[in-house]
Formats: structure tokens, sequence, C-alpha cells
């Protein structure tokens, strides 16, 4: 019995012809088409802010991978293709079948973060109930744990949350720093994403953990007088960010920003210095940074 699979076609491209692209794959029977940074994950990363009003809706140099079936003619597309936008350089790749959700737990594992922390996937028990376990299904939104970035800001959680603390996840993704600080003792945690999908995936997950969490899109939050806020995003919105920032926290509360890499350190520092008493690093990983600021 032959396993099914899929045919596969990558380009890296100009995002001038991106949207023409895209509609001319969806013609010649793409079934799904991606969009990513080649760069991602490597010095050269292009941040891009997708904020619904950006006119920078793509990177500079985009990867496309376009879904065909296996019984889709690469070699005509292909042509087709080169002949309406010039030599593409398209790369076709075989795709076999498979479970992809079970392929894609079991690249997922529990993680210990700092003295008391244990990040458990939802499918998974946890390896012991003496530890702060908070389960997550990071399916619809950015945020597992094993980033760095996200790593480095529930330790500092750890350190910083003291108990009654009302707190701010500045981009809350899968909600994973909202619910950390909701089971290390902060009275009231708000979290704030641009995208809905994002705040879906912030609730379900503070369901699975039987935790209290209110979610905003950045327009809605009239909150202010908050302790903590955590921001674990990119570092141009950070730096627009710091004023804002500097409005929603009490005096001598914190913030924890990171999601940057340690060549935006003084011009994120630089800007925060503006509005906040102190600013200092507090780790970096993997050339990623966590950055603290007293207000």
């Amino acid at each position: 019995m032959h396993r099914k699979y899929y045919k596969i076609l990558k380009v890296n491209c100009s995002k001038k012809i991106i949207e023409s692209l895209n509609i001319a794959l969806e013609k010649e029977g793409a079934l799904s088409i991606s969009i990513e940074d080649p760069y991602d994950g490597t010095t050269k990363e292009q941040p891009v802010l997708l904020d619904g009003n950006s006119s920078e809706q793509y990177w500079d140099n985009s990867l496309i991978s376009a879904l065909f079936d296996s019984q889709a003619n690469i070699d005509e597309i292909t042509n087709t293709l080169n002949n309406a936008f010039g030599d593409l350089k398209l790369q076709a790749e075989k795709l076999e079948d498979k479970d992809w959700v079970s392929e894609n737990r079991k690249q997922i594992k529990s993680i210990k973060i700092g003295k008391k922390l244990m990040i458990v996937p939802s499918w998974e028990k946890p390896v012991s109930n003496k530890n702060i376990n908070i389960f997550v299904d990071p399916g619809l939104a950015f945020g597992s744990g094993s980033h760095p970035t996200t790593t480095m800001c529930l330790e500092w959680l750890e350190k910083n949350i003291k108990g009654g603390e009302k707190v701010l996840d500045y981009g809350s993704g899968s909600g994973i720093l909202s619910i950390a600080a909701s089971k290390l003792g902060a009275s009231q945690v708000c979290g704030v994403d641009i995208d809905n999908q994002a705040l879906e995936s912030s609730l379900s997950n503070a369901l699975k953990n039987n935790v209290t969490l209110k979610v905003y899109k950045p327009k809605d939050l009239k909150g202010k007088n908050f302790d903590i806020i955590a921001a674990n995003i990119l570092s141009n919105p950070l730096i627009k960010l710091a004023k804002d920032f500097s409005g929603k926290i009490k005096p001598k509360g914190k913030v924890v920003l990171s999601g940057f890499y340690s060549d935006d350190i003084e011009k994120i520092r630089t800007e925060y210095n503006k509005y906040f008493s102190k600013t200092k690093v507090y780790k970096i990983v993997e050339n990623w940074v966590c950055l603290e600021a007293l207000k």
C-alpha cells in the first residue's frame, strides 16, 4: 500500500510580488500557502509588526511554500509561474502524509524553568505535583515555553512575584506568562494581544490551568497601576510602547522586556531610560535578551 504524499513548491521572493504570486499559486491549485521569514531564528531575522494598521505586512524577502496534491503537474506549474514572474528559481519537494498532530506533539516536552515552574503540554501528565505546573497547548499561538525569551521571562516572574501583584502580559500569545504570573501568586492578570487567535489560546490555556485571566485588544485595555508589565515581543514595538508602559505602571513597578537580540539593547535602554528610573539587562541567552526597567 502506497502512503499518500503531497508536492511542495518553495520560492524566495520580494514582497512586491507576494500578493500576485499567492493568487497565481491558488489558481494553479495550491491546497495551502505559507509565508515565512527565510532568516527566522538567525541574526538576520526581519521583524514585522502585524498590528492591522501597518503597511509593512510582509518581510522584504519571504519564503513562500505552496502545497499541492500528488497528482499536480509541478513542471507545468513551474513553467506557468516562470513565464508570469520571470525565473523564480522554484524548488520542488515531496512530503509524505503523516499524523501531523502526533508528530508535532512528539517535539514538545515538559520543561523545568527556574526553581519550581514546570511547563507541561496539555496532553501529558505532570512529572510531580510539587512543581507549579503550567499546562499549555501552544497550537494556536506562539508560546510553548521552550524559546529563550519565554524562559527568561518566566524565570524573572518567578523571582519577582511575591504575591498580590497586578500583572499585565503584553503580547500574551498562548498565555504562558499570564498563567505563570497567576499561579505564582498575582492577584490580577491581564493579557493583551493584537491577534484574536492568541486571545482565544490564552483563554483556553487559562481554563486548562483553572486560573482567571482577562484578555484585551490593545485599544480596549483601560487598566492602569500595574505592579508588573511583561512584554515578550519585537524590539520596534517595545520601543514604541515605552511611554505607554510608563503610564500604566505603578511607582516602583517593574517592566520585564524580551523578544530582541543583544544588538538592540542600547536603543531599547535609551528609550526606556526616558520614562523609567533604571534599566538593566537581566539575562542573555543565545544572543536573546531579557531586560528589566524600574519605574
